[in-house]
């Protein structure tokens, strides 16, 4: 990472947006109880050594919800940073991916332009902006393994591919079934040096999905089943599902489209750069999976394009264009590449987000403090200090 001052510029200007978006709107009580509130409860009695309830969801730990050991190992930053622990990892984890897409779009292309190109491209996605401006989620924190799992079979460096693998897995249940689907493209795409890790990574995928989801969750919920199957048009459970998928493969694939607010979520999707990411492997393997997860969902909000449930696309999206079209001729891939930038600049900027948000509010004095900020701060003042 030497001589690489526009990286450090551009990630530290981000870095700016991304605090003021996320650490102003909990400090003037724009957060909200799902989900930040939940995480929080969860965080504080981690750090306490506390096995207890979740009063926001109701789940006996938090582990009887979603599988988010990750949270774990943040929370003794507690003790600094209060209420504004996960909000802040969630914001260093962001660049941290940034500086692995760098990395290892520099390895894959040798181009510094195109690699500051492909960071453009990530920090300005408008599925990264949705779930930074909407609280915390550990589906971004996972995500942002991947590009470090990828710099490690470039780099051939064994351990420190199963450590992020594991950390990747470790955030959230949803990353254990797209470590499968990554495993598939390393075996296939990776070379014969990494063609067994990459069987190996499948197999561990697959039998960490199973176990999280009918051992591990179950075990932590008074053992009732996992309570976020929401494809019950698609099969009673995962294995149901695939059947489904196996033998009926065109209504399945008909249930992704069936709804104008899909087809608009996909639309963004495509504009914003998944229609050239695609013709890449990396996106062509670990798009139907996520894919998946969001439009079989009967959840409506999976499929919008103003919540959290776009951010696994940005890294690989940001890699996948880079490398789809870094052969194409003269400057013609970089024409692509500043087109994508301003094409997801102009997404961004322009649709409004959770609770109608956008990210030009920062820009107004009222978003950093208004009469709502006063009365509440006033508000909180009148409780007695042992309350």
């Amino acid at each position: 990472m030497k001589n690489n001052k526009e990286f450090a510029a551009i990630s530290a200007g981000f870095f700016v947006i991304y605090s003021l978006l996320s650490l102003v709107n909990h400090l003037n009580f724009r957060t909200t109880s799902w989900d930040l509130g939940l995480y929080n409860q969860a965080l504080y009695q981690y750090a306490h050594l506390q096995i207890a309830p979740n009063t926001v969801d109701g789940a006996p730990i938090r582990l009887g919800d979603h599988f988010e050991i990750v949270m774990i190992l943040v929370s003794p930053f507690y003790y600094i940073f209060g209420s504004y622990t996960l909000l802040i990892f969630q914001i260093l984890m962001t660049i941290f991916g940034a500086v692995g897409i760098y990395q290892y779009l520099n390895i894959k292309t040798n181009d510094r332009w195109l690699s500051l190109g492909g960071v453009g491209i990530f920090y300005c996605f408008y599925g990264l902006f949705a779930a930074i401006l909407f609280d915390y989620h550990s589906n971004l924190i996972g995500i942002m393994f991947l590009p470090w799992i990828l710099v490690s079979v470039a780099k051939n460096n064994t351990k420190q591919f199963y450590i992020f693998l594991a950390l990747m897995i470790l955030s959230k249940e949803p990353f254990a079934l797209l470590a499968f689907f990554l495993g598939l493209y390393i075996a296939i795409f990776e070379g014969k040096k990494w063609r067994l890790r990459g069987i190996i990574t499948a197999i561990i995928g697959l039998l960490s999905f199973w176990l999280i989801l009918s051992v591990i969750i179950p075990y932590f919920n008074d053992y009732r089943p996992y309570q976020h199957w929401v494809y019950g048009q698609v099969g009673k459970g995962p294995i149901d599902a695939v059947r489904n998928v196996i033998l009926h493969p065109i209504s399945i694939l008909t249930i992704m489209f069936n709804n104008e607010l899909k087809l608009t979520s996909w639309a963004m999707l495509g504009v914003a750069g998944g229609i050239v990411a695609i013709l890449n492997p990396l996106a062509a393997l670990l798009f139907p999976p996520l894919l998946s997860i969001k439009y079989l969902s009967s959840e409506t909000n999976h499929w919008l394009y103003f919540f959290q449930y776009s951010v696994e696309f940005a890294p690989i999206l940001a890699i996948s264009v880079i490398l789809a079209t870094r052969r194409l001729p003269g400057n013609l891939k970089y024409i692509i590449t500043v087109l994508f930038i301003f094409i997801n600049i102009s997404l961004s900027l322009s649709v409004p987000y959770n609770d109608w948000k956008r990210i030009t509010d920062i820009f107004k004095p009222d978003f950093y403090y208004n009469d709502r900020t006063r009365d509440l701060q006033r508000a909180i003042k009148m409780i007695p200090p042992d309350a």
